[in-house]
């Protein structure tokens, strides 16, 4: 994947070239964070990496792993509309939490890196119905979709629990979903 990023040929060792290092801070970073960095995150995780010569990748990812927002979808860098802060408040979600929680709903997994590129780009505006649209047909459109309905059916209509059908599968149409 480092080739995806950095260009053709790229190793370990070209992340010590800052346009590289750069390209894979940000990339990695957003999936990571599920959003884009903000420039001292990114300084901060370029940082990780060059105060640790030998081990700087192993560094760099695993505190990109160990980051809160790697494991958790927290939802409070919108706009606050009611309640306290820290008490009872609600926020709207801003791009990226409205496109993560989209993608997660809808394949149950992280944004791909078409959502990615419809969170940045700054004509699209998800709050209107061309915005939303915009989303929607992206995940409409990914073959994550497809694992994320047979999933849906399965639960919903308990197929596990369905007897064998001429005593050789089970569901075999919903497995072509």
């Amino acid at each position: 994947k480092l080739a995806s990023v950095c260009g053709t040929g790229s190793t370990a060792a070209s992340l010590s070239q800052a346009a590289c290092l750069d390209k894979f801070v940000d990339h990695y970073g957003q999936k990571a964070l599920r959003r884009g960095l903000t420039t001292a995150e990114s300084d901060s995780f370029k940082s990780t990496f060059q105060s640790n010569a030998a081990n700087g990748l192993a560094v760099l990812l695993a505190r990109l792993m160990l980051h809160p927002r790697f494991y958790y979808q927290t939802f409070h860098d919108g706009e606050q509309v009611s309640g306290t802060e820290g008490v009872d408040a609600v926020y709207r979600l801003n791009k990226d939490e409205l496109i993560s929680q989209m993608a997660f709903q809808m394949w149950n997994r992280p944004p791909d890196d078409s959502l990615y590129a419809i969170a940045a780009d700054a004509s699209v505006d998800v709050t209107t119905d061309d915005g939303m649209e915009t989303v929607l047909s992206a995940i409409r459109q990914s073959p994550y979709v497809k694992d994320a309905r047979r999933i849906f059916y399965q639960e919903w209509l308990h197929l596990e629990a369905t007897p064998v059908i001429n005593g050789t599968t089970k569901s075999q149409g919903f497995k072509e979903l």
